[in-house]
């Protein structure tokens, strides 16, 4: 068996978030999802039109073209002003000759009681007929969100997949000794703060449904495990035994969390009811166990065990009854599983030649390959449709939230901020 020191095995537990040191201080489509960021749909965008003197807020045909092009799917154009026609058969001879997939076009203007009317026409461009149409009145705060409704609806009418501009994710932000837990739009854009400590806060994860999400935290010393509820803003801790509490993950349910517990003198995995009570244990192992993670029908957990010598990812009946399947054999270190959307492709952290990098493996095949070049690559995780993978890197020297395709073939950093950046994780649509 992999003996472990102390501090090796507390990045081990919490899933190679944050390193010991800072402790102590989908839907069926047509499309394939191979090689996106080489073959993108051409879109135009036209800068929406504005009414008289309105001024609005946010500009939201550049917050749509960043989603598409964010997305890897779509390579856009900004056309400038475009005259705002409501409805009828568009003539767009003009950009025939680009192969356009589409043509956005849109108006924002002010209401009287304060609101703002937004609408938009994605207009196919050899017809000049409308492919999708969609009508908003929103508060001034409620137009980035429109922006990536529409983004969404863009992207759902031109791929059949559907879009995931407006889910939104969770990370770690430290700056000046403090930490944050924040959620975020899918962008990284518009945070605020769950949580806010003095010590540090580890592993979050969302509930299938968004409403709630777990994580560590050291507050009252040893680590602890807590469910917030987002609506309401109030948490409870649901683990809190002897010894190490680490890596929550919601059933698909909602009902009950497998964690990580060492209170019974090992590291093992159990499930306990997100209001707390007592743990039942699944794995009875004298190794490592850690980081489950449940099959999105709930049968199985798919979970990290250096039962094999070293970290491998490994698969078993969520009752914890049977032997569990190696699921990972090319690399002599496997972290921090993350499960598509589908069920076919698992992410994860594998180590390279001593680097720490992101790397997908098929399930039914076996076969797996490495996305990114960096060496601190940390907490991959899928977005809601499964085309994008979110993880936390370092890039010359800096902190970043990076998102990258399947295939590696596309990686773009997020606009977030803070000192350090850590543990991100892609939530529900």
């Amino acid at each position: 068996m992999l003996k472990l020191g102390a501090s090796k095995f507390s990045q081990y537990i919490v899933g190679a978030t944050f390193l010991v040191a800072s402790v102590v201080a989908s839907a069926e489509t047509s499309i394939s999802i191979n090689g996106i960021g080489s073959n993108r749909y051409p879109v135009a965008v036209a800068h929406f039109a504005t009414e008289g003197s309105a001024n609005p807020p946010e500009d939201v045909s550049a917050i749509i073209r960043a989603d598409l092009d964010r997305s890897a799917m779509f390579a856009t154009s900004d056309v400038g002003n475009i005259q705002w026609v409501s409805s009828g058969r568009l003539n767009l001879d003009a950009w025939k000759s680009n192969q356009l997939s589409g043509f956005v076009m849109g108006v924002v203007s002010p209401l009287v009681n304060g609101q703002w009317y937004v609408k938009f026409r994605l207009v196919d461009p050899i017809s000049g007929n409308d492919l999708a149409t969609k009508s908003f009145s929103v508060r001034s705060d409620g137009l980035r969100a429109v922006s990536h409704q529409i983004a969404d609806v863009i992207y759902k009418q031109l791929t059949g997949l559907n879009g995931f501009f407006s889910s939104r994710i969770a990370y770690v932000s430290k700056s000046s000794g403090v930490y944050e837990l924040r959620i975020a739009d899918a962008d990284g854009a518009n945070p605020h703060v769950a949580l806010h400590s003095t010590n540090p806060i580890m592993s979050p994860t969302w509930s299938r449904d968004g409403s709630h999400l777990a994580y560590v935290t050291f507050e009252n010393g040893p680590a602890q495990v807590y469910v917030h509820d987002l609506a309401t803003a109030s948490r409870r801790v649901v683990a809190k035994f002897r010894g190490s509490n680490s890596a929550p993950s919601f059933s698909p349910d909602g009902r009950t969390l497998v964690v990580t517990l060492t209170k019974d003198g090992n590291s093992e995995l159990y499930q306990i009811p997100i209001e707390g009570g007592d743990p039942k244990r699944l794995t009875h192992n004298s190794v490592i166990d850690t980081e489950g993670v449940y099959s999105h029908d709930g049968r199985s957990i798919i979970f990290t065990s250096d039962r094999s010598g070293r970290p491998q990812i490994y698969k078993m009946d969520a009752s914890g009854g049977g032997d569990a399947q190696r699921l990972t054999f090319r690399t002599d270190y496997a972290v921090a599983p993350h499960l598509s959307p589908d069920g076919h492709t698992i992410t994860y952290i594998a180590r390279n030649s001593g680097a720490l990098q992101v790397q997908v493996l098929d399930s039914a095949n076996g076969e797996s390959h490495t996305l990114t070049s960096t060496r601190d690559d940390e907490s991959p995780s899928f977005c809601p449709n499964g085309t994008l993978i979110l993880y936390a890197t370092k890039v010359s020297g800096k902190s970043v939230l990076m998102v990258t395709t399947p295939d590696g073939s596309f990686k773009q950093p997020l606009q977030v901020t803070g000192d350090v950046v850590r543990a991100p994780v892609w939530g529900p649509n």
